[in-house]
């Protein structure tokens, strides 16, 4: 219940959507929509580009979905943040150095102030006390599923890539010459690597992605847990 209240607390009062984005929720969700959109268009671009390197006919039409996408985010992140600028200048009397992100100093300092006045209400300010909140979330935050994306992405790759090299294996290596059982074995091997790396890719962008984007567009609790952690941190040391 401690920790259930916490992060209420946190989310309501203290995280980005307390302080900022609850005054402006359809601009963060075209911020996090346009994310989306800029990966999807990356990776489409990425795979279209490839697929015309190895047929030597690129298609500069390939560009031009990312840079749309590219640009838009551009001017409207610029106008997002001349929002938060506001925001933080009418109800925090935070004013921003133009050097300087909206997340500056004054700003985790007010984080920080606001946790601080909500653990000393809940007789919670006290070193012991606050690592054990601190240990609390982090056993809940290790709580994870099976990693099942990876696998299914691999096989996915290799499986069509098996069935269309089996009947051209059966007919080189068992009906062709030395040197071609020596050509589709390495070339079998090849492929097989070449699956694995683009898996590694994939599963890498995803695990982005999901740090990101996803993460932007639903919080959910171990995103809360994390960034909660970080500021009890900062409390802590500072005792």
């Amino acid at each position: 219940m401690i920790i259930k209240n916490l992060i209420s607390y946190y989310e309501e009062n203290v995280s980005d959507y307390g302080l900022v984005y609850k005054y402006i929720p359809y601009l963060r969700r075209l911020i996090s929509l346009i994310g989306l959109a800029y990966v999807i268009t990356a990776v489409l671009m990425i795979i279209g580009l490839i697929h015309k390197m190895i047929s030597s006919n690129i298609q500069y039409w390939l560009f031009i979905p990312f840079i749309v996408v590219f640009v838009a985010i551009i001017c409207v992140t610029k106008f997002q943040e001349s929002k938060i600028t506001k925001i933080l200048n009418n109800n925090y009397q935070i004013f921003l150095d133009p050097m300087e992100g909206w997340k500056n100093q004054e700003y985790k300092e007010k984080q920080h102030g606001l946790l601080v006045g909500y653990l000393k209400r809940n007789k919670l300010y006290e070193k012991q006390k606050i690592e054990y909140l601190i240990d609390r979330i982090n056993e809940l935050s290790l709580r994870k599923y099976p990693p099942l994306l990876a696998p299914s992405i691999l096989v996915a790759f290799i499986l069509p890539l098996w069935n269309h090299l089996i009947p051209i294996i059966y007919k080189y290596i068992f009906l062709g010459s030395t040197l071609w059982k020596v050509v589709f074995m390495l070339l079998l091997v090849l492929s097989v690597f070449i699956s694995i790396f683009f898996t590694g890719i994939i599963n890498l962008l995803l695990h982005k992605f999901k740090d990101t984007v996803w993460s932007k567009i639903f919080r959910n609790e171990n995103t809360k847990r994390k960034e909660i952690n970080e500021i009890l941190h900062d409390i802590y040391l500072s005792l």
